[in-house]
């Protein structure tokens, strides 16, 4: 499903690691997700949508809250170093090292209260780009 003003979303992210959100969301998203009524909401509007028809959903709970039985569950995660560059050409007006303590935070909030899910396949895309990722999640939904 295109992102309005982004590339194509990819199903379960652990930690940014590819440039496949809308710049300047994240943040906001997680100011909103802060609500427990809005999170509800979404959750279940989230929930409708993959029972409809097959989805692809991103977010650090869809695998383990919101579509628990989804066929393919897939984790991101990147080196540091390299989310923040991904990061910064995402958002040139704001300087590396508040970008790295942005993600640092961000990542130390979600850790405590969000795990991947057990049965999710961990991808490590320091290496890759969009299209490697995209390509690599490609093989295994058609695997299914």
């Amino acid at each position: 499903m295109p992102t309005p003003g982004g590339p194509h979303r990819i199903i379960e992210c652990g930690l940014p690691a590819a440039n496949a959100t809308a710049s300047g969301l994240p943040g906001a998203s997680s100011r909103v997700a802060a609500h427990p009524e809005v999170r509800e909401v979404m959750r279940e509007r989230q929930r409708e949508l993959a029972a409809q028809a097959d989805a692809v959903m991103e977010g650090r709970d869809i695998g383990t809250v919101v579509a628990p039985g989804a066929d393919v569950k897939v984790y991101l995660t990147a080196d540091e170093g390299i989310r923040t560059r991904r990061r910064q050409s995402e958002r040139p007006d704001i300087g590396a090292d508040a970008l790295a303590t942005d993600l640092r935070l961000r990542d130390a909030s979600d850790a405590s209260r969000m795990e991947p899910a057990d049965d999710a396949i961990h991808i490590d895309t320091s290496e890759l780009d969009v299209d490697g990722v995209v390509s690599l999640i490609e093989e295994l939904v058609r695997g299914v």
